[in-house]
């Protein structure tokens, strides 16, 4: 193949030889426009010298949406780097045209560059991205490292790289930044990727706050909120409020978060494009702290203008954002439908822009909105897909979240040995250094002791996690573990009033959140401690029903009728000598005004039972004319009349 190449050359004249030397310098298909800005020839036309190459089959051209586009064989690319060595003052005056074009003859500056995940910038960047990653490796591997020309580089090709979300490449990128901070030049030529260095370099902050303390990063974002540098770019000044935001929202201090994200908001709509992008994202913490304070309306209204900026910059990494955040707002106010509706838009919008971080966190919360809807199997699966792609991308964070709400889906569904084994791989995850780790510790003691194992352990193990959630911005869980650790642990009157008492306060929380889905656990095994039959007793108010200390539900459906009776049998199976009555009241005009005559409505009742005994229920023993008497093993189960279906 070599020997074929050779007499290829060789047939080249000496223009065709330099170009074909010169062009060694890309990294993969380029433009015409590229080709012409970095080729220097004596007086030919770079098209003739390029359709040259092509005719004597050592250079490919193809076209697309963007025009032709040429490329080398692998091969054909190496042979062109033998070529071009063979005068390195040639070949490092190529170079220096060829940063120049990808660098300097960009239209962005190299801040907005880095901001910029519009489509056509994402289509250009998809097109150029080894061009970009040739500069970096070539200016690291020169005999005197150029940091600053790879800083460059990354800041190009940082939206590709934010989007695919792989954290360990993340964190190289930001070593290599840090190396160049000491050489950056300061002429105002290079003042814009300084800037965009700070930029960076607040990210790292963000990135490595989810495994330390919030209180020091929030210091280190505050420390660049006072420079000078502010005063010259709007959209760095919008970042620093906007990580400021949230910093303080991780911490808990809401208002702070607030306010903070209404300043960047401010200024960012009142800068170039790239700073009303910053304004997005800052619209989605407002929105989030505003439900977090339970102005659902205004938090809708606040996701609703991030997903207007998205969508008139065509920016379909804010738009996946912005539309998982208006599903949450959404959720709050009972929009199941509309909720929904956006979560499948952010999943679309991810997936159109590559996005691996944004779709994977729309799938999560597809997950949550599922077990929050009683729809547990399909919540099982959207996190279990949301889980996997989190931990191919090395975001263990993320992936611990994802894992602590599947446990939680399991425990929920009673699968106890799955929900201890999502408990225990989320718990050593992270588990010393965020709330979602020490809350796995908690749910993997309160699985163990309401299953017999390491009761004396478990209570030590809630103690000091509880003590971290407090200190650490978590009071809200660390109220409702700690009765709940006595009920488990030590039962008694007062435990099950003060768990019943936490669980009814659901007009606190948002209906998906992990405090939610623990007051509907805790009402469940509030239900398997009491020893009270009657506390049990389930009635039944124009086919709504409401367990003691729980939330009304439908039971008009055969589904839940099923579902809820399981429960309560499966409650007692503990209790050999507990008689569980089940009294349905009917109001007699309801039953009317829907034409479903007494009969039909006994009939009906006839054939659930003899369902509910296939299932396992047991055998109906008696019919009295007023109603059934189903023997099980262990509980007895008395239906005095039926529901609609």
């Amino acid at each position: 193949m070599r020997e074929v190449l050779e007499a290829s050359w060789s047939l080249l004249p000496p223009d065709g030889q330099r170009a074909f030397a010169q062009l060694a310098v890309f990294s993969g298909p380029f433009e015409l426009a590229a080709a012409e800005y970095v080729l220097q020839l004596d007086g030919r036309p770079t098209i003739d010298a390029l359709q040259m190459l092509v005719q004597a089959s050592l250079l490919n051209v193809t076209e697309g949406d963007g025009g032709l586009r040429y490329s080398m064989f692998d091969i054909v690319g190496a042979f062109a780097v033998e070529k071009s060595r063979s005068e390195p003052a040639q070949e490092a005056a190529t170079l220096r045209r060829f940063v120049r074009w990808y660098l300097d003859q960009d239209p962005l500056d190299d801040l907005t560059a880095m901001l910029d995940r519009t489509r056509p910038r994402l289509a250009r960047l998809a097109r150029d991205e080894r061009q970009y990653f040739a500069i970096y490796h070539r200016a690291l591997e020169s005999e005197t490292p150029d940091h600053v020309t790879a800083a460059r580089a990354l800041f190009r090709v940082y939206p590709l790289v934010s989007l695919r979300a792989a954290e360990p490449l993340h964190l190289s990128y930001y070593e290599q930044l840090a190396k160049a901070w000491p050489e950056a030049p300061t002429d105002g030529s290079e003042r814009r990727w300084r800037l965009a260095d700070a930029v960076l370099r607040l990210t790292r902050v963000v990135l490595n706050a989810r495994g330390g303390n919030w209180t020091e990063r929030l210091g280190q974002v505050e420390s660049l909120a006072d420079l000078a540098l502010c005063q010259t770019s709007t959209a760095f000044h919008a970042v620093v409020l906007w990580y400021e935001a949230q910093c303080a929202d991780a911490l808990g201090e809401t208002q702070r978060s607030i306010d903070r994200a209404k300043a960047a908001i401010d200024v960012g709509l009142g800068g170039d494009d790239a700073a009303v992008g910053v304004a997005g994202y800052a619209y989605l913490i407002l929105s989030r702290a505003q439900m977090d304070q339970n102005r659902l309306e205004e938090g809708r209204r606040s996701a609703e203008r991030a997903l207007t900026i998205a969508r008139e910059r065509d920016d379909l990494y804010l738009l996946s954002r912005a539309a998982s955040g208006l599903a949450a707002a959404l959720r709050g106010l009972r929009r199941d439908g509309e909720s929904h509706e956006m979560l499948r838009a952010s999943v679309d919008a991810a997936e159109a822009c590559r996005a691996v971080m944004p779709g994977a966190a729309a799938k999560t919360h597809l997950g949550v909105t599922e077990q929050a809807r009683g729809r547990l199997a399909a919540a099982e699966q959207h996190l279990s897909l949301a889980r996997a792609r989190f931990a191919e991308i090395g975001f263990d964070y993320n992936t611990l979240i994802a894992q602590t709400y599947l446990g939680l889906v399991q425990h929920e569904r009673q699968d106890m040995a799955s929900a201890r084994l999502s408990y225990q791989v989320a718990g050593e995850l992270m588990a010393d250094a965020t709330w979602p780790g020490q809350l796995c510790r908690c749910l993997l003691a309160i699985v163990d002791a309401s299953t017999g194992q390491k009761a004396k352990v478990g209570r030590g193990v809630i103690d000091d996690a509880t003590r971290w959630l407090a200190e650490h911005g978590a009071p809200k869980l660390a109220e409702l573990l700690v009765p709940w650790a006595r009920l488990v642990f030590d039962g008694g009157e007062a435990a099950e009033a003060r768990v019943l008492e936490l669980a009814e306060r659901r007009t606190e929380v948002r209906p998906d959140s992990v405090i939610e889905t623990m007051m509907r656990l805790m009402r469940t095994d509030h239900r398997r401690a009491t020893r009270d039959p009657l506390a049990l007793l389930v009635t039944f108010d124009q086919g709504w029903c409401r367990p003691p200390g729980g939330a009304w539900v439908d039971f008009r459906r055969r589904r839940v009728q099923r579902s809820l009776l399981r429960q309560l049998v499966d409650a007692r199976l503990n209790d050999p000598g507990a008689a569980l009555g089940v009294q349905a009241m009917l109001d007699g005009t309801w039953s009317d005004e829907r034409g479903v005559p007494e009969a039909s409505l006994r009939n009906r009742l006839h054939v659930a039972m003899h369902q509910l005994r296939g299932e396992g229920f047991g055998e109906v023993i008696e019919h009295d004319g007023e109603g059934w008497l189903l023997r099980a093993d262990l509980p007895v189960v008395y239906v005095t009349h039926a529901v609609e279906e």
